[in-house]
């Protein structure tokens, strides 16, 4: 039934073979293919805000593949070990292949990361109903 209600597209697939897969998505939702989707560089509209251009710039390019594998290129093998901890299953699941990197106390590192994490948030709400308080705007 799930599968009914999303279509799971990954990423290489879609630069890879993006006719392709654009026609999966198309057939999916029940819409025309047109070659225009794969012209999505030539639009006359940008799709955001100009002050957003720096971060949106490659949706302005045509598609490529040179980012693929460009996390083997930037992370150590610590931090894919790490990656691999934290999400491994659901990568395995989806269809990756783990690369089996090892780190010192990955798992140890991951816990420390998740209380940091749950320690700033926490944080950030004391702050936000305090301040809150303060600026005569009581929360109940």
């Amino acid at each position: 039934m799930l599968g009914e209600r999303y279509l799971a597209i990954r990423y290489e697939d879609l630069v890879r073979e993006p006719e392709t897969v654009l026609r999966r998505v198309c057939e999916f939702l029940g819409c025309e293919f047109t070659p225009r989707m794969l012209a999505h560089d030539q639009r006359e509209h940008l799709g955001f805000a100009e002050h957003q251009r720096h971060h949106m710039a490659n949706t302005l390019k045509p598609v490529f593949t040179s980012s693929l594998e460009k996390w083997r290129r930037e992370l150590s093998s610590a931090q894919v070990a790490l990656v691999e901890h934290a999400a491994g299953p659901e990568m395995v699941a989806l269809g990756y292949e783990l690369t089996g990197a090892r780190g010192r106390l990955v798992a140890l590192r991951y816990s420390w990361h998740l209380s940091v994490d749950f320690c700033e948030r926490a944080l950030g709400r004391v702050r936000a109903f305090f301040l809150g308080e303060r600026k005569g705007r009581r929360r109940s």
